[in-house]
């Protein structure tokens, strides 16, 4: 069954915030759902709604009872609300809904900061839980929530430029040390402007202890070409089939994840500029922190 996360787009000539969500295929399996909510709204600013479209804030497929929640994203309203991995909404208000389909038509109704109350089958006992709708994510925010403070997942790739000059094949070889781990095509034209400056970030501080690791699921030919050419201060990992990806949650690219001294995610964001400047920052605290080991 494909999951799918629910996300509401409305009519309304609301401004796009600067915390709205686009969320798009998350490691080939999510499904991304836009539609309009119907009835309209008055943007005036005497409203104080919250800007952008509503949102929950789940991961759902078809269950047994109702929309089966597979994921609950952190710091949402289904987050706030209690909802839980495992969880069928059977229904919104009085509405029965027996599908993810049927879920989003009736939410669509609703608009951010609306209160909704979600009938709920969990471990065989049905029970009303109360929700406040919110507004959408944006991509960066989303894996922000899923990777900062949780370890980072271990690895260990093949190295495309020598391991003896860029650093590691692996994230457990750098105990004690930050990483900042770099996601990217070759072909990918955002992801070509961060070339450059990672490599002066390599270059600047790995002997205060920054490692910083590029990622890239296409071919070993294709990275190698790529490594002769633009000759990066880097390592170049080849992330067969997009396995660390996977790992990360990463579907997007560019995509820049920091890991600190502990060996916890302490930045995880996907863009160019702003992305990298917000990578680079938590990296300078991460090493700033003090020389401690990973925490294992």
């Amino acid at each position: 069954m494909l999951p799918v996360i629910v996300n509401f787009t409305m009519t309304t000539p609301f401004k796009v915030p600067t915390n709205a969500m686009r969320l798009t295929n998350t490691m080939g399996l999510l499904c991304v759902i836009w539609f309009a909510a119907v009835g309209s709204v008055a943007a005036s600013p005497a409203s104080q709604l919250p800007e952008g479209p509503p949102w929950l804030g789940v991961v759902i497929t078809d269950g047994l009872h109702g929309a089966r929640v597979n994921e609950v994203i952190a710091e949402t309203p289904a987050d706030d609300a209690g909802l839980i991995p495992g969880d069928e909404i059977t229904a919104v208000a009085d509405t029965r809904v027996a599908t993810f389909q049927a879920l989003k038509l009736v939410l669509s109704q609703y608009r951010v900061s609306d209160r909704v109350t979600l009938k709920v089958w969990r471990d065989g006992r049905v029970f009303d839980i109360p929700a406040i709708l919110g507004a959408k994510l944006t991509d960066s925010e989303i894996l922000y929530q899923r990777l900062v403070g949780r370890p980072a997942p271990d690895f260990d790739l093949p190295a495309v430029e020598p391991v003896g000059r860029a650093g590691v094949g692996s994230l457990d070889s750098l105990r004690g040390k930050v990483a900042v781990m770099y996601f990217f095509d070759t072909h990918c034209r955002e992801c070509a402007d961060l070339y450059r400056p990672l490599s002066r970030l390599a270059d600047q501080r790995r002997r205060d202890g920054m490692a910083v690791l590029a990622l890239s699921r296409e071919s070993r030919d294709v990275l190698d070409a790529w490594a002769r050419r633009w000759l990066p201060s880097f390592a170049v990992l080849h992330d067969t089939y997009g396995e660390v990806a996977r790992m990360y949650r990463i579907d997007q690219r560019p995509a820049l994840v920091v890991v600190n001294r502990k060996g916890e995610v302490c930045y995880a964001g996907i863009g160019q500029a702003g992305n990298l400047k917000h990578a680079i920052f938590a990296a300078e605290r991460a090493l700033d922190s003090g020389r401690r080991s990973w925490a294992r």
